[in-house]
């Protein structure tokens, strides 16, 4: 190219130009535009430098110290514009040359090294050229790369609000909840979600959203409460919980969870959420039922158990009354007749009969499928009474049993059927566990009065608490995994959790022994008086 000609020169910077704005990488940019420069036959070398910054520019070599602080102070001249500062080489041969690339020290700038000492116009404008066509093309791969980061987090954000949105309708299917928008005022629309429409029975395309619409659904029996607690709300413009019923076109009645709440201070606009908690009421009814089942199943398996030791106990009095009968006989049909032996034999049987009668009572309370009653009751008088149901069986196994009912008269908050299923449940867990060979085994079953319980302590003498009651424990229950001679553990738990007790598992060198902590019920009797 004839460099002297500054048409041709002109035409060929264009071409240059063209080449370089459809380069897509910087680093080919800079290659490119350092070797169309190169191309003049004074240049000896071209450099295309980038600092980091404007404190950087006195490390680059072999830019020389004084071109660049000449350079520097022009820039700061130009003001954003073109900067351009040429140099003498030292001893004058050839000279050096910087041209920055667009208006921000970012983009860097051009140094050139040339063979003579005269700086050529048109190579000169050749570089400025370049220079500003270099600066357009980064200028525009940094636009493009920063529309294409923006369309990626675009896409980012969008799938974090789609999978928002599908997080929140599943949540919302899940804990079956919705929310709604009213203004106060009664001026504004309300706003319903598509949970509003289903939960309350509305129709999306009849039903337009009005809060009195809402409140019509609300059963009557709670209406007043809730406008009372809303109006509360509203003049204190403070967050309102609420607890209600909903009755929908079928007549089928929800229980609802509502929080509703200002959307700022003084704002006429409130915002709520409702959850439907009647799948859990019903939910909890069922577990409460399988519960009361499920006790009901431990007693009847108890009452097996315990068959042989009940029909020895029962087959006592009723032996004991055929002969006090027979011998009542007798005294009657002698002559002359002794009234005093006559009267001894009746009572006799009478006392028979009630012994016998209390047996079959305690069986039908252990056997009867009920709701738990608690009642103030005496928790050694309750205990009394499972003793004769044991006292067989317990001989047949070998094991002594002892009572040391010692609560002073001290009453529970308990049911009384399920008290003595607890201390059953304890005696049973030690019958057939191996024993240390002892020549005495005995059970010691007592009972403490302190200031705020009642300590129920079964000890095992000569006998062995099973492995998992020792390793299942926990201070307020046991492993549901255990079980007892057919009595659940996991009920013997839920015994002990809802008279709100708690229970504890030792095991001393010499014995083991199971306490359970009752709560005193506050009577009428000073508790220090009973302890003393």
């Amino acid at each position: 190219m004839d460099w002297s000609a500054r048409s041709a020169a002109r035409r060929w910077v264009r071409d240059v130009c063209a080449q370089i704005s459809q380069v897509r990488e910087t680093g080919h940019v800079d290659e490119l535009a350092a070797a169309a420069i190169a191309q003049h036959p004074d240049v000896i070398d071209v450099h295309i430098i980038l600092p980091q910054s404007e404190e950087c520019l006195s490390d680059y070599k072999p830019v020389p110290v004084d071109l660049l602080a000449a350079f520097q102070t022009e820039r700061r001249k130009a003001d954003g514009g073109l900067a351009v500062a040429a140099q003498r080489a030292p001893g004058g041969e050839g000279c050096a040359y910087c041209v920055s690339i667009g208006s921000h020290s970012r983009d860097g700038f051009i140094y050139t090294t040339l063979k003579t000492a005269a700086l050529s116009p048109v190579l000169l404008a050749v570089s400025a050229t370049i220079a500003t066509s270099v600066a357009l093309n980064r200028s525009r791969l940094r636009s493009q790369q920063r529309l294409r980061d923006l369309r990626q987090s675009s896409r980012d954000i969008s799938q974090e609000i789609s999978k928002l949105k599908t997080d929140i309708a599943v949540s919302r299917e899940i804990g079956k909840s919705g929310t709604l928008r009213w203004d106060i005022s009664g001026d504004g629309a309300a706003e319903w979600s598509d949970e509003v429409y289903q939960v309350f029975g509305f129709d999306k395309e009849r039903d337009r959203p009005a809060f009195e619409l809402f409140l019509s659904r609300i059963h009557p029996d709670d209406l007043a409460d809730v406008r009372h607690k809303l109006d509360e709300a509203a003049l204190a413009n403070a967050v309102c919980h609420l607890r209600y019923r909903i009755v929908r076109r079928d007549g089928s009645l929800r229980c609802l969870l509502s929080v509703f709440r200002p959307e700022g201070a003084g704002s006429r606009m409130w915002t709520g959420i409702f959850i439907d908690l009647t799948d859990r009421h019903e939910t909890g009814a069922a577990v409460g039922s399988a519960h009361s089942s499920l006790t009901t199943m431990s007693r009847l398996m108890t009452v097996g158990q315990l068959g042989a030791s009940i029909a020895h106990e029962l087959n006592q009095p009723l032996t004991s009354m055929v002969a006090n009968a027979g011998a009542t006989l007798r005294w009657a049909e002698k002559s002359p007749l002794e009234p005093a032996r006559v009267l001894t034999g009746l009572n006799a049987i009478v006392a028979e009969a009630k012994r016998a009668s209390g047996v079959v009572k305690g069986l039908r309370a252990l056997a009867r499928k009920s709701e738990p009653r608690f009642e103030l009751i005496d928790p050694d008088d309750a205990i009394a009474e499972v003793f004769p149901l044991i006292a067989n069986e317990m001989a047949s196994q070998g094991i002594k049993i002892r009572s040391q009912l010692g609560g002073a008269g001290a009453t529970v908050n308990a049911d009384r059927v399920q008290l003595q299923q607890m201390v059953l449940a304890l005696v049973l867990n030690a019958w057939s566990v191996p024993i240390d060979g002892r020549s005495e085994r005995a059970i010691v079953i007592s009972t403490t009065g302190e200031v705020d319980h009642v300590a129920l302590n079964v000890r095992y003498h000569g006998l062995w608490v099973k492995n998992e009651l020792m390793d299942g424990q926990t201070r307020s229950g046991l492993s549901a995994d255990v079980t007892a001679s057919g009595v659940g553990i996991s009920v013997f738990r839920s015994i002990v959790e809802a008279h709100g007790a708690s229970f504890e598992v030792r095991n001393p060198r010499d014995y083991a022994e199971v306490e359970v902590a009752l709560p005193v019920h506050p009577g009428a009797t000073d508790l220090a008086l009973r302890i003393a």
